[in-house]
C-alpha cells in the first residue's frame, strides 16, 4: 500500500507552483493598473516614472527561475511596502493593495506547499469572508447613519458582496472565483472610468481580487476527502 502522505507531497508542491504563478501574474496586473492610475493622477513626470518602475518591479518574480521565485517575491514585497510607506499620499494609497497582494503571492504558495488547504480550515474561511464583507458593511453603516447615499445599484453590489462572503465561509469554492473576477472588474473600471471614487473603488476591487484569488489557489481539498481519495487509489494497486 502506498503511503498517502508521500503521495500528497508532490501534489502539494504542484499546487504551490501553480499558486505562485497565478498570484505573481495578478501582482503584475495590479502593478500595471496602479502605474496607470499614478500616471493619471500625478502632476509631475517623476511621480509618473515611479508608477512605471513599480510595474517593472512586479515582473521580476516572473522572470526568475521557479526555485528562487519565493525569495524574489519576498524581496519585491518588501520594496513595494517601503514604497507605500515612504511614497507620497496618492502614491501610497494606490500602492498599498499591490504591496498586500505581493505579500500574499510570496506567503500563500509557501503555506500551500506545506499542505495547507482552505477547504478544510473554517477559521481561515471565516477570516476571508469577514475581509470581503468589511467594505460592504462599512457602506451599510454609512447609509444608515446618513453619511453615505446608496442607490439601487449600490445596494445590489452590497448584497452581492455579502452573499459572496457567506458562500465563501460556507465552503463554496465558486465564491472565491466570483470574488476574484468582481475584484478585477472593479479595479479595471477604476482605471477606465475617471469619474469613479478612485481610492475607494481601487481598494475595494483590490481587496476582492486579493482575497478571492488567494482563497482560490489555496483551496485544495478537505483532509477527509483527501484521505478517502488516497485510500480509494490504494485499493486499486495490486
Amino acid at each position: 500500500m502506498t503511503d498517502a502522505r508521500s503521495d500528497q507531497a508532490p501534489a502539494a508542491d504542484l499546487r504551490a507552483r501553480r499558486a505562485s504563478l497565478a498570484l505573481q501574474v495578478a501582482v503584475c496586473a495590479l502593478g500595471v493598473l496602479s502605474a496607470v492610475l499614478i500616471a493619471r493622477l500625478s502632476v509631475s513626470v517623476a511621480v509618473g516614472a515611479v508608477g512605471i518602475a513599480i510595474a517593472a518591479l512586479t515582473l521580476v518574480p516572473l522572470a526568475v527561475p521557479a526555485s528562487v521565485r519565493t525569495r524574489t517575491a519576498l524581496g519585491v514585497a518588501v520594496v513595494l511596502t517601503a514604497g507605500a510607506v515612504l511614497g507620497g499620499t496618492d502614491t501610497a494609497f494606490l500602492l498599498v493593495p499591490v504591496a498586500v497582494l505581493a505579500w500574499v503571492a510570496a506567503l500563500v504558495p509557501w503555506r500551500v506547499a506545506r499542505g495547507f488547504a482552505l477547504a478544510g480550515s473554517l477559521p481561515w474561511r471565516m477570516l476571508c469572508a469577514i475581509l470581503i464583507a468589511l467594505p460592504a458593511l462599512l457602506l451599510v453603516a454609512g447609509a444608515l447613519s446618513g453619511t453615505v447615499g446608496l442607490e439601487l445599484l449600490g445596494w445590489t453590489i452590497v448584497g452581492i458582496t455579502l452573499l459572496i462572503a457567506v458562500c465563501l465561509a460556507a465552503g463554496l469554492r465558486s465564491a472565491a472565483i466570483v470574488a476574484a473576477v468582481l475584484g478585477l472588474v472593479t479595479a479595471l473600471l477604476t482605471v477606465i472610468i475617471p469619474g469613479l471614487l478612485v481610492i475607494g473603488t481601487w481598494w475595494a476591487g483590490a481587496l476582492l481580487l486579493v482575497i478571492g484569488l488567494a482563497a482560490l489557489v489555496a483551496w485544495g481539498v478537505r483532509p477527509g476527502a483527501a484521505a478517502g481519495l488516497g485510500e480509494g487509489l490504494a485499493t486499486l494497486e495490486p
